[in-house]
């Protein structure tokens, strides 16, 4: 999948491999060709749990958790615990931490693939945001 930036020119390329016991999807910066970040999930019964590594080091978990009648996603990081809340039949969501809001996301509804925008605030980690929407689109579409 590609990522663009405000002004649609790709920045980022997502690639996705498959090995046996887990997935991995790369993020390729395109203007080095460089993988600067990565997911990882393992393959096991359960809710899904995946792992965000950001320049070799693993920067987050992000874990589904079981719930009757929404999902929840719970986000332990090495910037703190972030919180994930929004309407999730319609791919909106919010990203707080405390009080303060750090990102949010809409699915753009008339799209024939699956557009998302995404609002990050200054100062926040790009690419921990976008893997985590990655994440949340995947585990909501069950794909």
């Amino acid at each position: 999948m590609h990522i663009k930036d405000e002004w649609g020119n790709d920045v980022f390329y997502a690639n996705a491999k498959s090995y046996s016991l887990t997935r991995h999807l790369g993020f390729i910066d395109l203007r080095t060709g460089i993988e600067i970040a990565s997911i990882k999930e393992k393959l096991h019964l359960g809710m899904p749990k995946f792992n965000i590594i950001i320049g070799g080091v693993k920067f987050a978990t992000v874990s589904q958790k079981f719930t009757l009648l929404h999902p929840k996603f719970v986000v332990q990081a090495l910037n703190g615990t972030t919180t994930i809340t929004g309407d999730w039949t319609a791919h909106s969501f919010t990203f707080q931490r405390g009080n303060r809001l750090v990102a949010s996301v809409s699915k753009e509804g008339c799209s024939s693939s699956d557009t998302y925008h995404v609002t990050i605030q200054p100062g926040e980690d790009v690419i921990f945001i976008l893997a985590c929407c990655i994440i949340i689109d995947k585990c909501l579409t069950m794909t």
